[in-house]
């Protein structure tokens, strides 16, 4: 992601966080009002259950996975010397923990679909708002980056240049 001041910075990856939120709505939103017009496909408890199963298990395995890989990557980019380069490192991860939040959102959407229960309406709510608490601010920037002195007073501040 290419940029040229702390605003810039915090203005694309929210940009981007805010499309990555907006698509599993989106796509809820449509399979909800087709969910209107067509019976759920699958109703018995046994569906829903396998249902709710396979959206936990898949999505904790996902969760955990990509967590896993975005800490690996941000600690690999804290060797960088240039805070552009760390804060590219930061943004590579925080995004690729949102998109593994929107795959667990579109998961639950799917399953909705499929068996009209109000438990993966909860699923997906819940995971909208955990969106929402995780969202990327400089003072989480700061903290993940480990940054002190004038770089964090950089980022805290959005200004272009440390003092």
């Amino acid at each position: 992601m290419q940029f040229l001041t702390v605003k810039e910075f915090f203005y694309k990856l929210n940009t981007i966080g805010f499309i990555l939120l907006l698509v599993p709505l989106v796509v809820f939103t449509f399979l909800y009002y087709l969910g209107i017009s067509f019976p759920a496909a699958f109703t018995d408890d046994q569906s829903v259950f396998i249902a709710a199963a396979l959206v936990v298990i898949v999505g904790l395995l996902d969760l955990t996975v990509v967590h896993w890989v975005a800490e690996m990557k941000l600690k690999r980019h804290l060797k960088r010397p240039e805070l552009t380069g760390r804060m590219e490192g930061y943004a590579a991860s925080t995004i690729l923990k949102m998109v593994a939040y929107c795959s667990w959102s579109l998961m639950s959407a799917v399953a909705f679909f499929f068996t009209g229960h109000v438990m993966f309406t909860a699923s997906f709510l819940i995971m909208m708002i955990f969106v929402s608490f995780t969202w990327p601010t400089p003072a989480r920037l700061c903290r993940s980056l480990e940054l002190q002195g004038s770089e964090k007073e950089m980022v805290l501040k959005h200004l272009d240049t440390p003092k």
